[in-house]
């Protein structure tokens, strides 16, 4: 996951399954910047999920993907 970000700030980033079950959690510090973040799917099940981002001024983004 790579978050550009223009101002230093705190980012909660979920991985969220079909079923709406967070399957894990990280919160962190952002930098100015480019930040990158590495997430080991390598025992999640085959199927859809989703990457939650919270920040701390309140703005939320999401993002989808499949492992096959």
């Amino acid at each position: 996951v790579r978050i550009n970000e223009e101002k230093r700030q705190t980012k909660k980033l979920e991985i969220i399954d079909a079923t709406g079950s967070i399957i894990s959690t990280n919160t962190s510090s952002l930098l100015e910047n480019k930040n990158d973040f590495d997430i080991d799917i390598g025992l999640f099940s085959s199927g859809l999920y989703f990457v939650k981002i919270s920040f701390d001024d309140g703005s939320i983004g999401f993002k989808r993907f499949l492992k096959l």
